[in-house]
């Protein structure tokens, strides 16, 4: 997790920097008597049978209303950079040499009957 600082407000709106090591206790501080979580990998771009996941991903990160407001807020860009960002994401699929994963992580919780 990124300390203090100008990306703090876009961090606290969304998931521990640890992930994983955090969703099975959150769960248990909110109440519920059991849980469980897992993680894994996805590759979102590198295979040719793959869509283009990473572009995706990319373009829905720019577009996400928390990350623009810390971003124009602290002066990083620009609405017409960030834009741009969002145009060239479509593009990313179409390079043959991109690779790219993203970790993924879930924790269910069960309130005993």
């Amino acid at each position: 997790m990124a300390s203090g600082g100008a990306s703090q407000p876009w961090l606290t709106g969304h998931a521990s920097g640890t992930n994983a090591a955090d969703l099975r206790s959150c769960l248990l501080e909110a109440g519920f008597d059991r849980t469980e979580a897992t993680a894994g990998v996805e590759t979102t771009a590198g295979r040719q049978d793959a869509p283009p996941l990473l572009s995706v991903i990319f373009k829905n990160q720019v577009l996400e209303a928390s990350f623009r407001e810390t971003v124009l807020g602290q002066g990083w860009a620009t609405e017409a950079e960030l834009d741009q960002l969002v145009e060239q994401a479509a593009r990313l699929a179409e390079r043959n040499d991109l690779f790219g994963f993203a970790v993924c992580v879930q924790a269910l919780g069960w309130v005993d009957a």
